[in-house]
């Protein structure tokens, strides 16, 4: 008997930093649920359109993707994903200098690329600090590719367009149970979740049982100073019974 993967719920959530419009949101957050697939990107604030490589990069998930755990498949992807920035970005060949010289200078993200799989379990990659929470109930089980909040730093790996980045790429896989949550964060949220894990400002529960948009829940914790003042995406993945997906 073969079993299926589980019957899967999605929820995406996104925020820019304070004082930034819904257009200059660098961080990007996808999924699709009848692929069992599920992507963020952060895109680094310092580099030239950065916001459109991260979406370039999560839309390149969905539309063209390629096997997490496949070490051959990521390179010839995010070249992929580099040529289509170039060409977005080409009529900036005769924008001031500054800008050519930026645009030289390439773009580049954080990715974290998940897969459901049957099992349950699920498969992910990673470049930089984008993580991976899994719950069961309201308990943090597992994280990657960071499980530290102080490992979150200024400087964490990119995936970029002027570059084969893919040997930074750490991959991992978990066991799931039905019921269990899958969320992808960018690094503020990650960084956010990780460090309020079990105490009593914890946002998990609130964040798993989110039915509306995540402003307000981002903007008390910003307030509270829990929360960095940074963009913020997250995907929420509810695995379902697993029972019922059995052939």
């Amino acid at each position: 008997m073969t079993v299926a993967a589980p019957p899967l719920s999605f929820r995406s959530f996104g925020v820019p930093k304070v004082g930034h419009s819904e257009a200059e949101w660098e961080d990007a957050a996808a999924y699709s649920e009848s692929a069992a697939r599920f992507v963020v990107a952060d895109g680094a604030a310092a580099a030239y359109h950065s916001g459109l490589w991260s979406h370039l990069l999560v839309r390149g998930f969905l539309d063209d993707p390629f096997g997490v755990d496949d070490v051959d498949a990521l390179a010839p992807w995010l070249h992929r994903r580099a040529t289509e920035w170039n060409e977005a970005t080409a009529a900036d060949v005769d924008a001031p200098y500054y800008l050519r010289e930026a645009r030289q200078r390439g773009s580049h993200a954080t990715l974290l690329a998940v897969e459901i799989r049957p099992g349950p379990m699920w498969c992910a990659v990673a470049i930089g600090d984008a993580c991976l929470l899994q719950y069961r109930g309201d308990r943090l089980v597992d994280a990657f590719p960071l499980t530290d909040p102080d490992a979150f730093g200024f400087s964490p790996d990119l995936a970029a367009t002027d570059r084969d980045s893919s040997g930074l790429a750490v991959r991992r896989q978990g066991s799931l149970e039905a019921g269990d949550v899958v969320v992808a964060a960018t690094d503020a949220a990650a960084e956010w979740l990780l460090r309020a894990a079990g105490t009593d400002h914890d946002p998990a529960p609130a964040i798993l049982a989110l039915d509306g948009p995540i402003d307000d829940l981002v903007h008390r914790a910003r307030e509270a100073g829990h929360l960095r003042n940074d963009d913020v995406a997250v995907v929420r993945c509810r695995v379902g019974d697993a029972r019922a997906a059995s052939a």
